[in-house]
This record gives structure tokens, C-alpha cells and sequence, in this order.
């Protein structure tokens, strides 16, 4: 669905795990994942790439998104999950979906901020 919207500058790379089926809405999901993406998109300048995983570690079920974009000022971070948040410079473009926790989800969000030495942003 996205695919037209990515340009080919950008790889993106899926390492899927197997899943096992959960209770969850789907819809939601879906929207967290296309806002993340197109995020991704919009933080990488030149080349790059997107890094879609998923895994199940314990009891949780885990997806990241990783990208080599430029990320944001740390003064930033804890607003990313506000709905209708907006950074400047295309790093966070919009955010609706974010906020699927607080929306009787029990999903887990986490943004971490570029990790040392790799630059990007993981979420």
C-alpha cells in the first residue's frame, strides 16, 4: 500500500518472523505501522533504508522499524505519541496511530532515538 510512496532511494528490508495469530486491532496496527513508515520516509535525506522486523521475545510480540534517518532532538521525544504532534523538517510528519496504547490496546510503544554509531531512529 505504501510502496508507491517510497522512492527508490530507499530499501526497505523485512525481517519477519513467524507470528503466531493475535487478538488486536488490526485497523489501529495498521495505521501505527503506515505512520511510522511514511515517517521513516520523510527523516532519510539521501539514501537509506528501512528495517521492518518482528519477534516474539517471552510473552510479547515485538515489530520495529528502524531507519537511517536523521531522528529527533531529544527534546522532542516525549511528544511523538501526542496526537497531532508535528516536527518540522519532515522528521515527523503526521502521528495519527500512535497513540493506539492509550486506546485500550495492550501494545507496548518505545521510541529509542539513534543508536551510537548507526545514526537512525528505532521505534
Amino acid at each position: 500500500m505504501l510502496r508507491p510512496q517510497i522512492p527508490e532511494r530507499i530499501v526497505v528490508e523485512l525481517d519477519l518472523g513467524e507470528l503466531p495469530q493475535i487478538q488486536c486491532y488490526p485497523r489501529e496496527l495498521n495505521q501505527a505501522f503506515m505512520t511510522l513508515i511514511v515517517n521513516a520516509v520523510d527523516a532519510i535525506e539521501d539514501t537509506g533504508r528501512i528495517v521492518i522486523s518482528s519477534l516474539i521475545a517471552g510473552d510479547e510480540i515485538r515489530v520495529r522499524i528502524t531507519d537511517a534517518g536523521k531522528g529527533l532532538q531529544p527534546e522532542r521525544l516525549s511528544r511523538i505519541f501526542e496526537v497531532g504532534f508535528v516536527e518540522r523538517g519532515a522528521t515527523m510528519r503526521m502521528n495519527v496511530g500512535l497513540d493506539v496504547p492509550k486506546r485500550g490496546s495492550s501494545a507496548r510503544r518505545e521510541y529509542r532515538g539513534p543508536e551510537r554509531g548507526r545514526g537512525g531512529n528505532n521505534v
